[in-house]
């Protein structure tokens, strides 16, 4: 028997109601528990976009897919790594983390005015800088003392915290990293098919296809934002979590489909 799609689609649909409703009560915690900004704002932001990558992809099983997926799970298996980081010492690391994003727009801003001068023609440009330059001049309102610094790469966090973070570390980020930067060891055999004509010297030709959706992406999307959840809570509170809610119902009997 294989899982029933009608069954998948009315799971879907209660798993973004119950990831949005811990995700309230994550937050309602780590307000309690870290009360002071920047700390809650950049733990709960962090937290918040794990839950929204999970949330669209139950929306969207288009997403579920080789060509997609690995970039979005490298991005939160990174981002969670930088959770555990910063959960691990709140005040001074999230403060470091606003000021190396600064440091990062401060830099920017000052290549898109170069490049501004050397090119009239690029009439996009001044509104970025626009854009950009108004929300520096409001994080120097916000954080006054903040001019500067650099992040530690996501290796460096995974060595200070240690235990779960460098098993993460050490698992998806050779695994996942090939389809960010588009390595021959990803696109290889996803964007090429061999040819089997033996006149063509059985020739590598590009393609393009769209496979259907796979469960197993989405899932996994899911499980990093379980994690992040997790990791914001601190602690097991003993309840089942949105994610654990659909796991259970994805193996039970009436996910399956009867023929």
């Amino acid at each position: 028997m294989s899982l029933c799609w009608e069954k998948i689609e009315t799971y879907l649909d209660e798993f973004e109601i119950d990831m949005e409703n811990e995700r309230v009560d994550v937050l309602k915690h780590l307000e309690a528990s870290v009360p002071s900004n920047p700390a809650f704002a950049v733990i709960g932001a962090n937290i918040t976009r794990q839950v929204f990558f999970a949330r669209e992809f139950a929306r969207n099983p288009n997403l579920w897919n080789v060509h997609l997926a690995p970039a979005i799970l490298r991005c939160m298996y990174e981002l969670n790594v930088r959770l555990m980081w910063l959960v691990a010492d709140p005040e001074p690391r999230c403060k470091a983390f606003i000021k190396a994003s600064m440091h990062e727009t401060t830099q920017l801003v000052k290549t898109i005015e170069k490049n501004a001068q050397a090119s009239p023609d690029r009439k996009d440009l001044p509104e970025v800088h626009k854009s950009l330059h108004e929300w520096l001049s409001q994080q120097q309102q916000d954080f006054p003392s903040s001019d500067g610094g650099k992040m530690a790469d996501v290796r460096k966090m995974a060595e200070k915290v240690q235990g779960e973070a460098i098993k993460m570390y050490r698992l998806y980020n050779s695994s996942l990293s090939p389809a960010v930067h588009s390595s021959w060891n990803f696109i290889e055999p996803v964007n090429l098919v061999r040819t089997k004509n033996p006149l063509h010297r059985y020739i590598q030709i590009p393609k393009i296809d769209f496979p259907p959706p796979d469960l197993e992406y989405f899932l996994s999307v899911s499980y990093f934002a379980h994690e992040a959840l997790q990791i914001g809570r601190g602690a097991d509170i003993g309840e089942k979590s949105s994610f654990e809610q659909l796991m259970q119902k994805l193996t039970s009997e009436d996910a399956q489909c009867k023929h």
